[in-house]
């Protein structure tokens, strides 16, 4: 899983890290469905915006 970027990949490092040492992996699926949803919102949004400044 790849996620572009030093700081995401530290952020990931350290959500897996605290997923491995929880008893709760559910909260992990639920806390990293978020990062990565926020990173792509966060990736794609000068793209869309770019896309509507061109319409």
């Amino acid at each position: 899983l790849n996620l572009g970027g030093g700081e995401n990949e530290k952020s990931f490092r350290i959500l897996f890290e605290g997923w491995v040492s929880s008893a709760h992996p559910e909260t992990f699926g639920a806390t990293i469905s978020v990062h990565v949803e926020n990173t792509v919102k966060a990736r794609l949004r000068p793209s869309l915006s770019l896309a509507a400044n061109l319409d």
